[in-house]
């Protein structure tokens, strides 16, 4: 039980924000990478 706590623990530690944050920043990256290959036309 207490190996799953702190399973459970880790998992949860970062926030939504920092999730929110870091899904943009990926997001930002995978479109400039689309856009070099012509699959976005902004």
């Amino acid at each position: 039980m207490k190996q799953r706590i702190k399973e459970l623990a880790e998992r949860y530690e970062t926030t939504l924000p920092e999730l929110t944050v870091g899904v943009s920043e990926r997001e930002k990256k995978v479109n400039a990478h689309l856009k070099k290959m012509g699959f976005i036309r902004k």
